[in-house]
């Protein structure tokens, strides 16, 4: 209930109290008590109200501080993740790293691995830490939302050309969760791993290598295609500069130049049979 309200409630009392007085001598402990009981309404009306609003600002604080915690971890996965996505399909890196062979390759397939994996581990902990909040009626909140839900329904449809990198959605929440670590500080109480842990993690953790198997099968296959320019690695590049743009709108971390978008391949041929 609004402060206005409580005012009209008390105005409605005294209003009462003058009505009394009207009608003739009233007793004068009546009067004060009706008095001081629309006086108490009044008073805690305004209380309960001016607390709801102080309760709303503290959750909007809050979601607007986690937002800014995570924003740079979040804007630099999504920037390094698409810089690879346009080096594989506009420099057909995978696949002269294929050709090469041995360490070369080893490099190329795990770091494309790794950049895949960080960017859903920035997404799970910031799931993680939204998921109690309530995000209110703030325009920029639900667009991070609609934003990184897309490039989720992006990695997952299985309707795209091309999807090498298809990951279901509890997979990509998985990977974000393997990949997610403990700081043990109370400001930021998760991180994600670092490049040289992937790798150990890689060697020697069965169930991390089972969880991104999918993903490194997909990069594998990428690297066999003679052109690695479908429609799931396009949309996705074009998705997460989306997002670097929201997160980054004045390009002040990421200049515009670096923000190029990919072409989008030709449509299938019709073959004309049925």
């Amino acid at each position: 209930m609004r402060a206005g309200a409580a005012c009209l409630t008390i105005w409605e009392v005294y209003g009462q109290a003058a009505w009394f007085a009207e009608r003739g001598p009233v007793d004068a402990t009546v009067l004060v008590a009706v008095i001081a009981s629309g006086t108490a309404l009044a008073i805690s009306l305004v209380t309960f109200a001016m607390n709801l609003w102080a309760a709303s600002r503290s959750r909007r604080a809050q979601v607007l501080d986690l937002v800014a915690r995570y924003r740079d971890p979040l804007l630099w996965a999504s920037f390094d993740l698409r810089n690879r996505l346009y080096s594989i399909v506009e420099n057909d890196a995978l696949r002269k790293y294929y050709r090469r062979g041995g360490q070369d390759w080893d490099y190329a397939l795990n770091y494309t691995l790794f950049l895949v994996s960080q960017y859903l581990s920035w997404v799970e902990i910031l799931r993680r830490g939204i998921q109690f909040l309530d995000l209110g009626e703030d325009a920029r909140n639900r667009q991070l939302i609609e934003l990184i839900y897309e490039i989720t329904r992006t990695f997952a449809t299985s309707k795209l050309d091309g999807a090498a990198l298809r990951l279901e959605r509890g997979e990509q929440r998985a990977i974000g969760e393997l990949m997610s670590s403990a700081t043990g500080t109370r400001d930021d109480p998760y991180g994600c791993i670092g490049y040289a842990t992937f790798c150990t993690r890689l060697q020697n953790d069965e169930q991390f290598t089972t969880w991104l198997q999918r993903a490194r099968t997909g990069i594998e296959d990428l690297a066999k295609r003679e052109t690695p320019r479908t429609h799931q690695l396009v949309i996705l590049q074009h998705r997460l500069t989306d997002l670097i743009d929201f997160l980054d709108p004045d390009a002040v971390r990421f200049p515009s130049r670096l923000r190029d978008r990919l072409t989008l391949p030709p449509p299938p041929e019709d073959t004309g049979e049925s």
